[in-house]
């Protein structure tokens, strides 16, 4: 019996033009009423997923910033800090590669430097409320994940380089076509998740999973009926005992009305 469902958001849940399935709030209070839980798993931070999910928000639990961050009904429950000498290391790691921008996220802020167009199209689509600072060594906060951005591409480009450089010291995975995610070693959407059910007393067996990129990975390991968008690339479809349709054709509702609600 499945008592947990947890979804990435972007090429997942939302469809291209960032909105969610048309069924998704009768979805959900089926859902609840089954008392089966519902929550949400993305690169994104918290302060940018609630706004999508307003005015309903606080009924949901969410799984931020690929799993640095974790809110249960408006409540912080698990946070994982990377080490000041790290964040110092990543700042002066990135000024040596050319092209890319990076974003520090905090518990009292998001922080960046002054980046212009078309940067900042691509940064307003996964975060908000960010503060632009004349100098990254002068951030005063709790950094629980570095954002890359890397319009060259970063399979190619920086992801290299941060590997080489502190692989055996963070988490370093690639969350979407310009994005590279860092974070305290160990941390991913897998072991989020992980800490919730064993909070939860819910087993992998009662779990279902539904993604779409690299970044989801751990996470659909954690899940016995774990599926795989049908949009998501070939290679990523090896990693889900399932498929679902794809984001554009409602794919994760569809399979838990099939698989959970019927």
């Amino acid at each position: 019996m499945i008592k947990l469902i947890v979804s990435d958001m972007d090429g997942t849940l939302l469809d291209s033009k960032h909105q969610l399935p048309p069924d998704f709030w009768e979805v959900f209070e089926r859902l609840n009423q089954s008392g089966v839980l519902f929550t949400v798993a993305s690169g994104r931070s918290y302060a940018a997923l609630v706004p999508i999910f307003e005015p309903f928000a606080q009924k949901l639990n969410y799984i931020c910033d690929n799993g640095a961050f974790v809110m249960e009904e408006n409540r912080l429950v698990y946070l994982k800090i990377i080490e000041k000498t790290l964040v110092d290391r990543l700042i002066a790691a990135g000024k040596e590669i050319p092209g890319i921008k990076m974003l520090f996220c905090g518990v009292r802020g998001t922080y960046h430097l002054s980046w212009g167009t078309p940067y900042d199209e691509e940064l307003q689509k996964y975060y908000c409320k960010t503060q632009i600072l004349s100098d990254l060594s002068k951030i005063d906060d709790d950094i629980f994940k570095t954002a890359v951005l890397d319009l060259q591409g970063p399979e190619n480009n920086c992801y290299p380089v941060f590997r080489s450089l502190f692989q055996k010291e963070l988490s370093i995975l690639i969350s979407g076509p310009y994005w590279v995610d860092i974070m305290s070693q160990g941390t991913e959407k897998g072991s989020a998740l992980q800490a919730i059910q064993q909070k939860l007393g819910i087993t992998p067996e009662e779990t279902m999973a539904f993604g779409d990129y690299y970044n989801d990975v751990s996470m659909l390991q954690r899940a016995k009926y774990s599926f795989v968008m049908a949009n998501a690339n070939d290679d990523m479809k090896r990693f889900g005992n399932h498929m679902a349709k794809s984001n554009d054709e409602n794919g994760v509702t569809e399979a838990i009305k099939k698989w959970v609600l019927q």
